[in-house]
Formats: C-alpha cells, sequence, structure tokens
C-alpha cells in the first residue's frame, strides 16, 4: 500500500540522514576519538588545550576544557544524557 510505501521511504531517509551523527557518537563514546569534520556534534574542541601542556604545567586546565558540550547542538533525545557523553569521551581520550 502507499502508506508502507510511505513508512520504509520515511525510515530510510532518517535512517540515512542520522548516520553520520551517530558515526561521530559512536567514535567519542565508545573510543574517546573525537572526529567532528563540519562541527554538527553536540561537543566540541578546544584545540588551544593540549595535552602535552601536561608535562610543564600539572595544573594545566586540559582534562576540563579540551572538550566541553555546545548546548544549541544537543538533539532533543540526547540531553538528559549530554553530560555522560561527554564524560565518556573524555575518559577514553585520555
Amino acid at each position: 500500500s502507499g502508506v508502507e510505501q510511505d513508512r520504509k521511504l520515511f525510515e530510510f531517509l532518517v535512517n540515512a540522514a542520522s548516520a553520520p551523527y551517530f558515526s561521530i557518537l559512536t567514535s567519542w563514546v565508545f573510543y574517546g576519538q573525537f572526529r567532528d569534520p563540519y562541527r554538527e556534534f553536540m561537543i566540541a574542541e578546544d584545540e588551544q588545550h593540549q595535552r602535552r601542556d601536561l608535562r610543564t604545567n600539572f595544573n594545566a586546565r586540559y582534562w576540563e576544557s579540551r572538550h566541553y558540550i555546545r548546548r544549541d547542538k544537543i538533539p532533543s533525545f540526547l540531553v538528559a544524557s549530554a553530560q555522560q557523553i561527554l564524560t565518556a569521551g573524555r575518559y577514553l581520550n585520555s
């Protein structure tokens, strides 16, 4: 039926459109790898803070400042999990 075809098309389009975002999310949460070439992800990276700075300055704000949440980029279904997502990637990124 036409309704079933519409549903399948809609499902296909939603899956195809969300695949890149979920790839970024998976890389961050499971591997601590930050890959966001188009700056679409809810986590951002401040490249001013470098891990090598910790060798000379143990008080460097690397862990708190290198990655942070961009509130305007959080999908509505991830709002409640945003801090946990940031923390998971930070631990794995170390």
